[in-house]
């Protein structure tokens, strides 16, 4: 039988051959990809916007010399010398903690900004500025955070110092970079004081820094100290050593104690 008309559908049918599951593990999979890949999106290229340089009047100059002054101001937080931003020494608030973070450049991502190439480190700052957080945690991380107040105890009843916990710190003579520390550290005998660093190692849990013996050479390898002879250091191009020199220039400090 032949109709002239468009029959309404009796029933609709949602053939989804993808399983929820499957769908999330796509789409992260793909949002992996976009993040780590050099290559340039499709329409970046078909939406790239390009701007000619132009000269710009005496008055938007000032306006936009005042503005800048107003950004570097709300970022010294009201400080006049190096110091902790109040409300920051309880990790707990994570979310004040991420917010803060979104706004500058802090010692623990540092390493990824020392680059040559300015149009990288643009869009670095700007996947910082713009891109939302994200929170991550593995076993490595978690072992870490479990471990990092029985390290702090350890590593005071060894050497008789006095240490305080702390949160976020800004220099004002560098508005919008920061630095959050494990602790800072106070000797009696002395009067000096100093920062702690704390690193709990997962691929140690059973053993101690210094048998690396005991490590399989692929461990030895991504572990961060390296022996010379009887002695152990950490190399100056590691993110570790980079992170440390980062929080001693932000908080003033002359010496860090590099705990594991």
């Amino acid at each position: 039988r032949q109709y002239t008309f468009k029959r309404d559908p009796s029933r609709l049918i949602n053939a989804n051959l993808v399983s929820e599951q499957d769908a999330v593990k796509n789409l992260n999979f793909l949002l992996s990809c976009a993040q780590t890949t050099k290559a340039r999106c499709s329409w970046d290229l078909m939406l790239e916007h390009i701007y000619f340089d132009y000269s710009i009047d005496d008055e938007r100059t000032q306006i936009l010399k005042i503005l800048r002054r107003q950004l570097q101001d709300a970022l010294r937080f009201g400080l006049v010398t190096p110091g902790c931003i109040k409300g920051t020494q309880d990790r707990r608030d994570a979310d004040s903690w991420h917010r803060l973070r979104t706004i500058m450049i802090t010692a623990s991502c540092c390493s990824k900004y020392l680059v040559e190439d300015h149009v990288n480190l643009g869009k670095k700052i700007k996947d910082l500025m713009w891109e939302p957080p994200t929170e991550f945690e593995n076993v490595y991380l978690r072992y870490g955070r479990d471990n990092e107040d029985e390290a702090r105890r350890a590593y005071a009843e060894l050497t008789g110092y006095v240490v305080f916990s702390t949160g976020l710190w800004v220099n004002p003579e560098l508005p919008g970079l920061g630095a959050s520390r494990d602790g800072i550290v106070h000797c009696p005998k002395t009067g000096d004081s100093g920062l702690i660093e704390i690193k709990c190692c997962y691929m140690l849990r059973d053993h101690t820094p210094t048998h690396l013996g005991a490590l399989t050479p692929e461990q030895r390898s991504r572990f961060y100290l390296k022996q010379d002879g009887s002695k152990y250091f950490l190399p100056r191009n590691h993110i570790y050593y980079k992170q440390i020199q980062m929080q001693l220039g932000i908080t003033g400090f002359k010496w860090c104690d590099f705990v594991i």
